[in-house]
């Protein structure tokens, strides 16, 4: 129940009760034949709280509210943002871990054990015992604001009349991290789509609202049909298909042995300046983020000036001051605008020129260029591009130390992509583990994102191998699928 009682409260310049968050979880439905045999319409719904210890430990931390029982529980929603315009925000959703939880005991696993508790979703029956995180994945997570005074009972023991501020609705998208201790979710506003007027009123998003391949693997939970290997089949080839990944960053992935030893239509070795007839659009070269710049004269400090958009970035070391060596691992650790942080302090004189060493990275083109420009990551010429390998069991895996979590290595593993968050000896295979491994093909969720797969081009067919190399170019006579973008099929 919202009014006006409830915003004044929050408008007087001492609020002297304190504003909660309560959170209702969704998880999938109540079949006709549960209510028919007595569950009600919400048995389906968790209710929690963000489990804030109001009465310093003296009584249960439960609340009530609106007839319903919220249980204390570790969560946090951060980047919720309401505006009139523009694209929706995507918040963050950081819970304690609920899968293990859920199986050890608690408050809140006595919501799915009272006897009440009805759940069905994607073909059974969801209980604690066989609850999982992905079970999540597509769910609606419900936002009620309210003060404490209007929880639990009145003096007479009668329910408090439930004032509260607007709800704010949430989807489940994706499972952004997962640690032992969290998982954190990344939320998407079911009104996030471009087109529609509801019912007068024009809604402008940017992000698909589709659940990315739910409907390729036979759920009902997304339309979003996008296989999850051989998806993309080249134009005059009856027998060939190939498999497209990306990263949310719209980045192709490609297999690492397709991108080294000799040259071929899509593989053009390290990037060079004078490559004899420049570039075309959809090669891919190698780039080793190595530059010679002036800088200012510093003694002694971490930070110095660099020549802007040179192509300096975290991890890379600087191997040399005006062509002397340097013996100490002086590694880059940030870079903002024209200033370069360091692990240490160094000496540079007046001018003097200083060379940054680092790991290759790879680049696709994104136009012909007969004159070559050097390949940097904010460049409309090229776009980066990433590298994955077949999952070995025994073999050890590192991140890179930049921190920057896309360098990471990329493995297939099940016709899935995977990134390594964590350095490891092997044998914890992907998908068993967050901690150690997270989703590395992931949907960007743009008008792009859509374009790149449904619309994918072929650069390179490599024979007996359906791993694909994708070209930058997209066949605009390909649909895209009409509905995560509503009116897509005239944007090609």
């Amino acid at each position: 129940m919202s009014n006006n009682l409830i915003v004044t409260d929050s408008q007087q310049l001492e609020i002297a009760s304190a504003i909660l968050d309560l959170f209702e979880l969704t998880l999938g439905i109540v079949t006709s034949e549960a209510i028919a045999g007595g569950a009600v319409a919400d048995a389906n719904v968790l209710y929690f709280h963000a489990g804030k210890d109001l009465d310093n430990g003296t009584a249960s931390k439960d609340l009530i509210f609106d007839g319903h029982t919220y249980v204390a529980l570790p969560v946090e929603m951060d980047d919720v943002e309401q505006k009139t315009g523009g694209a929706m925000n995507r918040p963050s959703f950081t819970i304690a871990n609920v899968e293990s939880i859920l199986k050890t005991g608690s408050d809140f696993k006595t919501q799915m054990e009272d006897g009440a508790w009805s759940s069905y979703a994607d073909g059974e029956t969801i209980t604690s015992l066989n609850f999982q995180l992905d079970d999540l994945v597509g769910q609606r997570v419900t936002r009620r604001r309210t003060l404490h005074k209007y929880t639990g009972h009145d003096a007479n023991g009668d329910a408090v009349t439930p004032y509260e501020f607007d709800k704010q609705v949430f989807i489940i998208d994706r499972i952004a991290a997962k640690s032992a201790i969290t998982v954190q979710f990344e939320l998407a506003s079911p009104a996030d789509i471009g087109g529609l007027r509801i019912p007068n009123r024009q809604v402008i998003g940017k992000y698909c609202p589709w659940v990315y391949q739910g409907g390729a693997v036979g759920l009902t939970k997304s339309a979003c049909s996008w296989g999850l290997s051989q998806q993309v089949q080249p134009k005059g080839d009856a027998e060939g298909k190939y498999d497209f990944y990306f990263t949310k960053d719209d980045e192709p992935l490609v297999l690492a042995s397709f991108l080294t030893g000799s040259a071929t239509a899509a593989w053009k070795g390290a990037y060079n300046a004078s490559h004899s007839g420049g570039y075309v659009t959809g090669d891919y070269v190698t780039h080793q983020s190595t530059v010679t710049t002036a800088a200012a004269a510093i003694n002694s400090s971490t930070t110095i000036a660099i020549t802007a958009n040179i192509g300096v970035q975290v991890g890379d070391t600087i191997s040399s001051v005006s062509n002397s060596t340097i013996g100490a691992n002086i590694t880059v650790v940030t870079v903002i605008g024209t200033y370069v942080k360091l692990s240490s302090a160094v000496t540079i004189g007046a001018n003097a020129q200083v060379m940054f060493t680092g790991a290759s990275l790879y680049y696709r083109s994104r136009a012909a260029m007969p004159t070559p420009i050097a390949p940097i990551a904010a460049s409309n010429k090229w776009k980066l591009a990433r590298i994955y390998t077949i999952w070995n069991n025994s073999t050890a895996y590192t991140i890179h130390p930049s921190g920057d979590l896309r360098r990471n290595p990329y493995v297939r593993h099940d016709n899935t992509i995977w990134r390594c968050t964590a350095s490891h000896s092997g044998g914890i295979e992907p998908g068993t583990d967050y901690r150690v491994w997270v989703r590395g093909d992931v949907c960007g969720k743009l008008l792009e994102s859509c374009k790149i797969r449904y619309q994918g081009v072929v650069k390179h067919i490599v024979p007996s191998n359906t791993n694909g190399i994708p070209h930058d170019d997209v066949d605009t006579t390909a649909m895209l699928p009409f509905g995560g973008f509503p009116g897509s099929k005239k944007f090609r």
